[in-house]
């Protein structure tokens, strides 16, 4: 097993999520998780789960439908390879979405999150078993013309 190769690999998926993501194409990004994956958002003390792609896809959806402009960007991430095809990491992103408020007033949100990962490689493949969303942080305020 090539270590840097499979921790590229890894990056390359995380990045990937992220940019499908800001595409707004969820049932692409809910195919990087297992059949059975497990998608847990954490804010505060409220903990929100899905599990399997389509009551993932269906999360993504739905939390993200009132945002037209979505960017993500990840930034450090730590991958450690337990075995040939089981691996965890930490990734930091820094998201930001904007969307209308019901006075159409465009609202930027800005988020700083950890994810805490959880990957099996699958026919050759890593894909995500468990991804944990930390939000550590989230702020909104108005964006564009008025401010």
């Amino acid at each position: 097993m090539n270590m840097y190769a499979e921790k590229l690999n890894l990056q390359e998926l995380v990045d990937s999520y992220a940019i499908l993501s800001d595409a707004k194409k969820w049932h692409e990004q809910a195919q990087f998780f297992v059949e059975n994956g497990i998608l847990e958002s954490h804010l505060n003390e409220v903990v929100h789960t899905y599990k399997g792609r389509e009551a993932i896809e269906k999360c993504f959806r739905h939390f993200m439908h009132g945002f037209h402009t979505l960017f993500h960007q990840n930034g450090q991430a730590v991958f450690h390879l337990m075995d040939a095809t089981h691996a965890t990491g930490m990734v930091y992103a820094v998201t930001v979405c904007v969307g209308n408020n019901e006075q159409g007033i465009d609202i930027l949100t800005t988020s700083g999150i950890v994810y805490q990962d959880q990957y099996e490689k699958v026919d050759e493949k890593w894909l995500i078993v468990k991804r944990q969303a930390n939000i550590m942080w989230s702020k909104s305020e108005t964006y564009g013309e008025g401010e």
